[in-house]
This record gives structure tokens, C-alpha cells and sequence, in this order.
């Protein structure tokens, strides 16, 4: 099975066309868009909706190749608009949402999870607690704010809120089971792994995802969310300590005008997994 993963789109419409466009040239059996596929953090709520109407087009084109796409937010998709994207997917029976489900495409299970661990800015509409030993980021750049279809509203009291949800590692643990060989989606990259490198060179990555992939094996797992971090690792996959369980994280690229992406096939990940910028 011939896969194909990209993340971090954001938006940018030439590089979903691009992407249709290596689907069918490339012979394509499984098509992956990670999380934060509508445009970055802004006071237009309307732009996101801009992108969810485009996506509505481009999905239906895309589904008459009959060729599977799992797609779902990621942080700094509005989670007031999530409602939306669900019933726009679920108009096609060839594309997938994978946060908190279970895909299962040719006995392979596909099981996602976009939560990511606190981090200083505004929109926290996707953060959770990562684990018990860390909390609330310690930088904190304006004042905490969730989505919804009025507009932005204050969070008073973020500790309180963080603390009423469930913690990534609380979600992880009731994630579906897989019932085949499983592939895992997520947005945040583990710690650890060299996967979530910032360009202040920092590792801001989840332990609890660390924790999880060291203690359930599977084919893969894929993630995004840190754009420059194979820029500054040199790493876009790696592999867990002990479990050995590869982690690609692909990146993207912001200002380039150009697409970042991976193509690997499953029978043997390792040998046929390849990076693209294009």
C-alpha cells in the first residue's frame, strides 16, 4: 500500500491542488492531510469558513477518484467550525476525519488524535494538559482564547479550564483499539524523537505520546504541528527507543511557495519512505 502524507496546509490552496494532483500521477493508495488545514490563527473567523467552502469543492472532485483521504483539524483549526467540516466530509464515502476514530482500510487501522500540549499563544481551542508532570507553558503571549461561531471569547481562568478536560495522556489511553496493524495520526510529535524542534531549538513535543508509542506497537505513526522541525533536526523520521515504531514528521514550508510531503509504502516503510519539497 502506497501512502501519501502531507500536514500543515493551512490553508494555502495551491498545495491541496499539487497534492491532487501527485495522488493520481503517483499511483496513490491511501492519502493522508494531517492537522491545521485551514488558515493560521486570525480575527477573521470568515477566512476559516472561506477555506471550508473551497474544501467542500475540492473534496467532491476528489472523491470521484475513489481513492481514500483521511483529513482533520489540528490547533489552529477553530474547533467552532468543526461541526461544519464533519458534515461536509461525511457527505463522501472515500474520505475520513481521524481524530478520537478508528479508519479501517484494507485491514489496516488508521486511529488519530490532534489534541497538543499547551503552548504560549492565543487559541486554545485544541490545547490539553500533556500529562500530570507538565501543565500550563510557562510563556504565555496575550490572553487565552477559545473559538466559537460569535467570535473569540476570554478564557478567565485557563488553569481551571485546562484542568476540567482530559489530559493527552488520559485521551491516548481511550483512544479506539486497533483490531489490525495500525497506523497512529497525530498533530503534536512526540518528545524525544528529534521530531518537534522549534527554531529557538527547543523540543515542545508530548511525552504522553513518547509514553504511548513505547508501549503499543504499530506499522507507523505521522505527525505535524512543528513546521521547521526536520529543518532543524535534520530528522523527519526517527524511531521510538524501544518499541522501535517509525515516526515520520514531514514539516512544512510557510513562505517558500513551495509543498513539503512524504510517500512511503507500507510493506517496508524504512527503505521506501522519501521526504519531497516541491
Amino acid at each position: 500500500m502506497k501512502v501519501l502524507f502531507s500536514t500543515d496546509l493551512h490553508g494555502h490552496i495551491f498545495k491541496y491542488e499539487k497534492l491532487k494532483k501527485i495522488v493520481t500521477n503517483d499511483n496513490i493508495d491511501v492519502f493522508i492531510i494531517g492537522g491545521d488545514i485551514l488558515p493560521k490563527f486570525t480575527s477573521y473567523i470568515d477566512q476559516q469558513i472561506f477555506i471550508l467552502n473551497f474544501l467542500n469543492n475540492f473534496l467532491k472532485e476528489f472523491n470521484k477518484l475513489n481513492i481514500p483521504l483521511l483529513i482533520d483539524f489540528g490547533n489552529d483549526d477553530m474547533s467552532c467550525n468543526y461541526e461544519l467540516f464533519l458534515n461536509i466530509i461525511n457527505q463522501y464515502k472515500n474520505i475520513y476525519n481521524f481524530h478520537l476514530n478508528k479508519v479501517t482500510l484494507n485491514n489496516i487501522d488508521f486511529i488519530g488524535m490532534n489534541f497538543v500540549p499547551d503552548y504560549p499563544f492565543a487559541l486554545k481551542d485544541w490545547c490539553r494538559i500533556d500529562n500530570k508532570d507538565r501543565g500550563i507553558d510557562p510563556l504565555q503571549f496575550g490572553f487565552p482564547l477559545f473559538s466559537t461561531l460569535n467570535g473569540y471569547e476570554r478564557i478567565s481562568n485557563y488553569s481551571k479550564w485546562l484542568n476540567f478536560k482530559l489530559s493527552i495522556e488520559e485521551q491516548l489511553n481511550i483512544l479506539p483499539k486497533p483490531e489490525n496493524n495500525v497506523i497512529y495520526l497525530f498533530h503534536s510529535p512526540p518528545r524525544n524523537l528529534g521530531l518537534d524542534i522549534t527554531y529557538k531549538n527547543l523540543a515542545v513535543g508530548s511525552y504522553a505520546i513518547t509514553n504511548f508509542l513505547e508501549n503499543n506497537k504499530c506499522l507507523c505513526a505521522l505527525c505535524g504541528h512543528i513546521h521547521e522541525s526536520p529543518d532543524m533536526s535534520g530528522n523527519f523520521y526517527n524511531k521510538s527507543l524501544y518499541t522501535e515504531n517509525i515516526v515520520i514528521q514531514p514539516g512544512q514550508n510557510n513562505n517558500e511557495g513551495k509543498l513539503k510531503y512524504c510517500i512511503f509504502n507500507l510493506n517496508d516503510i524504512e527503505s521506501t519512505i522519501k521526504l519531497y519539497k516541491k
